[in-house]
């Protein structure tokens, strides 16, 4: 009678030990164009509320999370009257105080999507990507279709980020690298993006010629390597489309910051 109990002690145990983490989808309407994927499950419960709050303000904005409420002021009483002192011997019933609730920082994944339809109508599909690139790593990418009333066209819009499933913030990409790494990662960009436009330099290409643009804003990682990717318009026309980069970690070692978070996951 004790295989059950001990079976899913074990399983609670595993999944301790890999941060295993699960995730909800919320639909906003029966044709389910809008849905929100969020995490629902973490070892760490402060863990597992801080990626939430991340998740949505990454997909909706930092207006949409919710400020935490001010400590209501306590009701003023009136003075009990004296009580005569215990008898002797006699000892008085300890009562423990009451703790008040926590207030979250952030609103259900449901009252978000609600508010946010109201507030953008113009937002025809919104979607999430969520992976695992490395042990320890969530992935999250979130995806937009907006269409304004008499634009030429539609236009796409994602957001893409990386959290550390032990504390659930947010790893910056200024922090895999080492100090400087711009320059000589936008190098390694552009010759990689030439190489596939079949060009010798950025004085062969017609839309962009400027280093800077090629700096990364998004990236996505796995275990072979970062992808860099650049929204229409920023390094190739909106008829082409979102761009994308990928070099290897190997490519990359010599601007790996060694101290980062995922610099011990990676294989070279």
């Amino acid at each position: 009678m004790r295989k059950i109990p001990l079976l899913l002690l074990a399983l609670a145990c595993l999944a301790s030990a890999q941060g295993i983490i699960s995730f909800n989808t919320v639909y906003l309407d029966s044709a389910g164009s809008f849905f929100f994927t969020y995490p629902v499950s973490l070892p760490n419960q402060a863990a597992l509320k801080e990626l939430q709050k991340n998740f949505i303000k990454q997909k909706f904005g930092e207006k949409f999370l919710e400020q935490e409420a001010a400590p209501a002021p306590a009701p003023s009483r009136p003075e009990p009257p004296a009580k005569a002192p215990p008898a002797k011997g006699r000892k008085e019933p300890v009562v423990a105080p009451s703790c008040p609730e926590q207030v979250p920082n952030y609103q259900e994944p449901a009252t978000i999507l609600g508010n946010y339809k109201k507030q953008f109508k113009e937002v025809e599909t919104l979607s999430d990507i969520v992976s695992f690139p490395l042990p320890g790593i969530v992935q999250y990418t979130t995806a937009a279709y907006i269409y304004y009333v008499d634009a030429a066209h539609g236009q796409n819009k994602f957001s893409m980020s990386i959290y550390s499933l032990a504390n659930g913030k947010k790893i910056e990409m200024n922090s895999l690298f080492n100090a400087g790494w711009e320059k000589n990662v936008v190098k390694l960009i552009i010759r990689e993006f030439l190489l596939a436009q079949n060009l010798q330099s950025l004085e062969d290409y017609s839309y962009g010629k400027k280093e800077s643009d090629f700096v990364p804003e998004y990236m996505r990682i796995s275990s072979a390597g970062m992808e860099f990717v650049y929204p229409a318009y920023q390094i190739a026309p909106h008829s082409v489309g979102e761009q994308s980069v990928f070099l290897s970690w190997n490519t990359l070692k010599p601007y790996l910051n060694k101290k980062s978070i995922i610099y011990p996951k990676l294989q070279f």
